[in-house]
């Protein structure tokens, strides 16, 4: 799978307190040419950072240690800085009651742990070069506005 360079200089945040998760998560990104990961075996760290410094993606395991991603969606999402922060859940687990919840708080996509790695590959890089996308929609948009009203305020 190619993945373009633009996504591969995402910024990525894993979120799991299983050491060993976090290693092969990792592990399959930095194969896949990502450099820019970070990696919180607690939310608490990890909430500190996405606050201050939000990444362009999170992957977050469906049970931590302290809580749960459906305690720290409901966090990110109320949250001005962070509330269109994408956000891929992960699991061992297929609890259907947890996946709707984190679903339906704002969560981007769910992947089960023992997916392929080339699938979660696929989801993470669709996801960032959507978002990819939209900043730069965005951008040209705000540059347009600008050229509309300097245009509008030279022609007074």
């Amino acid at each position: 799978m190619q993945i373009k360079n633009e996504i591969l200089d995402s910024s990525v945040v894993i979120v799991d307190d299983s050491i060993t998760s976090l290693k092969n998560i990792e592990r399959t990104l930095r194969s896949a040419g990502f450099t820019n990961i970070q990696t919180f075996q607690q939310e608490s760290r990890a909430l500190v950072t996405l606050m201050t410094h939000p990444p362009d993606i999170v992957l977050l395991d469906m049970i931590l240690q302290n809580t749960t991603a459906v305690d720290v969606l409901k966090t990110l999402k109320t949250n001005i800085k962070t509330r269109n922060l994408p956000v891929i859940v992960l699991s061992h687990f297929q609890d259907q009651k947890l996946i709707l919840q984190c679903l339906e708080l704002g969560a981007d996509d769910f992947i089960s742990k023992e997916s392929n790695p080339l699938e979660m590959l696929i989801r993470i890089n669709n996801i960032l070069t959507k978002n990819y996308y939209m900043k730069n929609l965005s951008e040209k948009n705000r540059r347009l506005e600008e050229d509309i009203r300097f245009a509008a305020f030279k022609k007074i």
